[in-house]
């Protein structure tokens, strides 16, 4: 067993359970339960890792796009450390351990050197989905525009809309935030950034 884990908690274990009714029972009796939504359950497995466990076809479906290597090459999501390759889609992901911003909107402020106001104005300017992107690049001069563009959190948060297609609410929400520690620096990043577009039209739109 890795020694990371708990010593009453083995991954092994954990995946030689087929149902999923068993997979939580078996989380829920030897982790901390951090969070629960529609959609997963999350859990610390130590003062590193955490497990999303998918709860139904709109979990397997966020997890599915947070283990996608695109992401693997920013530093402004919450690194994906392994996940379930068993199935087409996985039903559960180990992603690295980071304390909620939950609603502290100035704490997101802070650490991005932003105001969530701007990011937002920004970003709409800049989505490619955004009819009215022009009416929102006025809102800001163009010498702050060119500063944004170079401001290594902005321009990655840039990709995700264009590339991933999350929608710019979700990105500037407290909530989709977390704090981590890196080479010493406290650093924030996305923990909740499976919720795109395609994910909204298929299991969320009525």
């Amino acid at each position: 067993m890795n020694e990371a884990y708990p010593s009453n908690f083995s991954m092994d274990e954990f995946n030689s359970i087929r149902s999923y009714s068993g997979k939580k029972r078996y989380a829920l009796d030897r982790l901390n339960r951090l969070g629960e939504g529609s959609s997963r359950i999350v859990f610390q497995i130590d003062n590193e890792k955490a497990l999303k466990l998918a709860k139904n076809p709109k979990g397997l479906a966020q997890n599915e796009v947070e283990t996608d290597g695109y992401f693997g090459q920013m530093d402004i999501t919450a690194e994906v450390f392994d996940y379930d390759d068993a199935h087409d889609t996985p039903y559960w992901l180990e992603m690295e351990l980071a304390v909620p911003i939950n609603k502290n909107r100035k704490k997101l402020e802070s650490l991005l050197e932003i105001s969530i106001d701007e990011l937002g104005t920004f970003l709409m300017a800049n989505d490619p989905k955004n009819r009215n992107g022009q009416t929102y690049a006025k809102l800001i001069p163009q010498s702050r525009m060119d500063e944004l563009w170079e401001h290594e959190y902005v321009s990655q948060l840039i990709d995700i809309v264009g590339n991933i297609e999350m929608e710019v609410g979700d990105l500037v929400r407290p909530s989709s935030w977390g704090v981590v520690k890196r080479d010493g620096k406290l650093t924030p990043v996305l923990i909740d950034f499976g919720f795109t577009n395609n994910v909204r039209a298929h299991y969320y739109a009525r």
